[in-house]
């Protein structure tokens, strides 16, 4: 069964002092902002069954920002959405990846507030949140990038500069 993955911050699920007030089997509200909603629709992407794509999903949604940091993220079963009465949208996605884009991304549609709640559920009790380092971040972001499945044009200037560092030929073409 495929997997779904949604960037999280770790902090917001799994703090290292949970909080005394905070009963068992509980998550904090703050949680539910990693799931912010555009038009009652959740991005989140395909993950195959082996994990294969797992790497460059990664390094696609990384290469977005504005410079390499840790990337935070949930892995649940795409079924356990359906069993919520959610649906999931083959849509296109908006990171520097054009292929994984049109692979992988997808979204889920028709949230209600109370299918958002469940979905935050579903994360939460999906063995935790994962995290990919930033010295694994820039790795998988320099192999993208000399695959041609990133253009190193198109990244924020930090972040640029900190791959270009690891690709010394890449300075050469500006």
């Amino acid at each position: 069964m495929p997997l779904l993955l949604r960037m999280v911050r770790n902090s917001r699920w799994f703090p290292d002092e949970t909080p005394r007030w905070l009963e068992e089997g509980e998550f904090q509200a703050d949680a539910l902002v990693d799931l912010e909603t555009d038009d009652n629709k959740l991005s989140v992407w395909l993950i195959d069954e082996d994990s294969s794509n797992l790497p460059r999903v990664i390094a696609a949604m990384a290469a977005h920002r504005k410079s390499a940091c840790p990337f935070d993220y949930a892995l649940f079963r795409d079924r356990l959405v359906a069993e919520i009465g959610t649906r999931i949208e083959k849509s296109l996605g908006d990171s520097e990846d054009d292929e994984a884009n049109r692979l992988w991304h997808r979204d889920l549609v028709e949230l209600s507030a109370s299918k958002v709640m469940a979905l935050a559920k579903v994360i939460f009790d999906s063995n935790g949140t994962n995290r990919c380092w930033r010295k694994d971040v820039v790795q998988l972001i320099v192999e993208s990038v000399a695959l041609k499945q990133i253009e190193l044009d198109k990244l924020q200037p930090s972040l640029k500069s900190t791959i270009e560092k690891k690709i010394p030929a890449a300075g050469s073409n500006d």
